[in-house]
């Protein structure tokens, strides 16, 4: 832990405006380098370490990622609000996935330093070295792993989840329905009790939210007028293909107010051998899910998060991604199911990753954009456990 930046250096000769930036972009042979802005990890008195993300690959393809960590001397004039940064020594590069690439990368960057060092503002180090601190709390950050209901089919299902237990509103103009506000999709509720659904351009009807549904031959005008209604009230996701057609035939349903993961097999599950490894992998998936033939059990990676169970039924248990079966690193990287091993800890892929979710990801908007969130009656939050954030329960 480095004491406050700048606390110790005290005052010095005043330093000259910034006149270097810091290295961003440039070419390397047939390759282009990018360096995004350092970040500040250590400030003793007059000596700072950091790090910088970087990317070197084609000027025309796809980059592979990695670091460069230096150390440098840090003159502060606290009155100007400068930093003269002078003997900058790059002490380590790392391209996890491609090292071949490291001797080049390090050459470049050196020859490019400046020689007599660069000026930058105090308080964008400080703000770099401020939030590098923060960054390393929130790493111990505990996060909830508790496995989803994880559910397997072999025929095509839309997934409707609800969020936690029906927040039901009535419709305005249409008396004699409810909505299910807490839901992207576009349930109705009728004076009989009856839930339907509007979901891939077809009318579903079902006696309960967790029951089956059924296709309904012939919507009703009631239900439809009150389907006007309610979408005039707040929009909703019509669950249309990606091209904004219908889905033919008519798919299942699967409504869901608990943390639901529907994977859905082309068929029967079919499993294929992993070469070089004791895996297997069930290859008409749309998940990423292997059996460990030395254990036989089942391994499934959602959203990042691993979950191990001894069947497709479950229970699942949460699986760190550094205690999964050795064999997980051993997946090769030309494997058709290569893009697990950013999951695996140890990996030169997911090493790679952890640098590229380093890099910051900007957009610009407008600040003539506006948006409107509905809610169901006034605004409910509730704290998420662990941070000092909360979250809208009634949207």
């Amino acid at each position: 832990q480095g004491s406050a930046p700048g606390a110790k250096c005290g005052q010095s000769a005043p330093i000259g405006a910034p006149n270097v930036g810091w290295l961003r972009d440039f070419d390397v042979g047939d390759n282009r380098l990018e360096i995004y802005q350092p970040q500040i990890e250590t400030w003793d008195g007059d000596t700072i370490t950091g790090r910088s993300a970087l990317a070197i690959g084609p000027k025309d393809g796809a980059p592979t990622y990695g670091f460069a960590q230096f150390t440098a001397r840090a003159q502060v004039d606290k009155s100007a609000g400068l930093v003269q940064l002078s003997d900058i020594k790059v002490d380590k590069v790392e391209v996890v996935t491609a090292p071949d690439k490291v001797p080049m990368v390090k050459a470049a960057i050196d020859q490019r330093l400046p020689k007599n060092g660069l000026v930058a503002r105090l308080d964008q180090l400080q703000a770099s070295y401020a939030v590098n601190q923060k960054i390393e709390a929130l790493r111990t950050q505990p996060v909830d792993n508790s496995p989803p209901k994880i559910v397997f089919t072999d025929t095509l299902t839309i997934l409707v989840p609800i969020s936690g237990e029906p927040a039901m509103r009535s419709v305005q103009g249409a008396p004699a329905y409810q909505r299910v506000f807490n839901t992207r999709a576009l349930i109705l509720q009728d004076s009989n009790g009856v839930f339907h659904l509007q979901a891939a351009g077809t009318w579903y009807e079902s006696s309960s939210l967790a029951g089956t549904w059924l296709v309904t031959p012939k919507p009703s005008a009631d239900l439809q007028a009150a389907a006007s209604a309610a979408l005039k009230q707040a929009e909703a996701d019509p669950l249309l293909n990606k091209d904004g057609k219908a889905i033919t035939p008519p798919p299942a349903i699967l409504v869901s107010s608990v943390p639901t993961e529907l994977i859905q097999t082309n068929g029967q599950p079919q499993m294929l051998p992993v070469d070089g490894t004791q895996l297997l992998t069930m290859s008409n998936a749309d998940h990423a899910v292997f059996m460990e033939t030395a254990s036989n059990s089942f391994y499934v990676l959602i959203s990042g998060r691993w979950f191990k169970s001894a069947g497709m039924n479950g229970p699942w248990t949460f699986v760190a991604s550094d205690a999964l079966p050795a064999d997980f690193k051993k997946i090769s990287p030309n494997d058709p199911q290569a893009n697990v091993l950013v999951s695996v800890a140890g990996t030169p892929q997911a090493k790679e990753a952890a640098i590229a979710a380093t890099i910051p990801q900007t957009s610009t908007v407008k600040r003539s954009t506006t948006t409107t969130v509905s809610y169901s009656g006034a605004p409910q939050f509730a704290p998420v456990e662990g941070t000092a954030l909360k979250y809208a329960v009634n949207t």
